[in-house]
């Protein structure tokens, strides 16, 4: 008898890159996208970047995904990454299964655009969501962040008013204290003259009050008076300064508030890479399977073709 057949088996994918869900919440990588507290429109942007003359163009592609700006999609990855769930597995392994055979690793897998187009599709649904609950995370703790803000700068206000109160009861203490000083005096200096007009020796504690009146108007309690007042306009600056920033940090976080709610709207930039056999029938044939692809830079490092045009018999610059 033949031996058995073996049963093929994809080649392990490349280690995947950390995951944003990493950071993310259990509660919100947990949601639904009905349960997004918000409007998403998530609009995925498709750019081809091939064999352009000059320029580095893998290190360009490399800067500009390391800045976030772009996304790379490898379509051949994309294969090799389909799980048994998806609807293409058995599609994606076939076609897989067939270059290896022949002897070729899957990075120089030349994958259709009616393959191609539904894995992006699988992708992009999967990387808008991502972006969602990212979002959301970062919604989430600005509002936090903000709370705690306007409650350390409520608190301080509070103190600040707290303070100048104090400072404020001590200055109308200390004042007060000096009116009844003053109403006491003036009782027993008029006792003193009604004893004196009444023929009467007054009682020995009556006097007719100088003494005292120059004790209440002595420069000693002049000075604590203006110290009592200066300590209480040295604190309305800072009342002042603490209600203006408790005010608007109260802004901010209105404003966090709001936007937790707000639509989320994203274009999403992605370049297709190392796209073996590119053609301009390739990207007309991503078009008509829906793939938003809206620019194509393609170019070719090979001499001088035939016809002299510069491009060789495949696909030239402005293709």
């Amino acid at each position: 008898m033949p031996p058995k057949a073996k049963k093929f088996e994809a080649p392990p994918p490349p280690p995947p890159e950390p995951s944003p869900l990493e950071n993310v919440p259990e509660e919100i990588r947990n949601l639904s996208p009905d349960q997004c507290p918000f409007t998403v429109s998530w609009q995925p942007v498709v750019v081809v970047l091939e064999g352009m003359p000059g320029p580095d163009v893998v290190g360009i592609k490399k800067t500009l995904k390391r800045m976030g700006i772009i996304r790379i999609i490898n379509p051949s990855e994309l294969v090799v990454r389909t799980t048994a769930e998806h609807p293409l597995y058995n599609d994606a392994m076939a076609l897989l299964e067939a270059h290896q055979t022949s002897g070729f690793s899957w990075e120089t897998l030349s994958v259709p655009p009616s393959i191609a187009s539904k894995l992006l599709t699988a992708r992009f649904e999967h990387d808008e969501e991502v972006d969602w609950k990212v979002e959301l995370t970062r919604r989430k703790a600005l509002l936090q962040q903000r709370l705690q803000t306007v409650e350390q700068a409520d608190a301080i206000a509070a103190s600040a008013k707290a303070a100048l109160d104090a400072a404020q009861a001590k200055l109308n203490d200390y004042r007060r204290s000096l009116r009844e000083a003053v109403e006491a005096r003036q009782a027993r200096v008029q006792a003193h003259a009604a004893a004196i007009a009444a023929g009467l020796d007054p009682p020995s504690d009556m006097d007719d009050g100088d003494d005292e009146d120059d004790d209440l108007n002595s420069d000693e309690r002049k000075q604590e008076e203006a110290a009592l007042v200066d300590a209480v306009d040295a604190i309305r600056g800072p009342l002042k300064s603490a209600q203006t920033q408790a005010d608007e940090v109260a802004t901010l976080k209105a404003e966090a508030e709001a936007g937790l709610t707000s639509k989320f709207v994203v274009t999403q930039p992605y370049v297709l890479d190392n796209l073996v056999d590119i053609s301009s029938q390739m990207i007309l044939d991503y078009l008509a399977c829906k793939v938003p692809v809206r620019a194509v830079l393609l170019g070719t490092l090979a001499p001088q073709g035939a016809d002299g045009s510069g491009h060789p018999g495949g696909v030239g610059a402005g293709d």
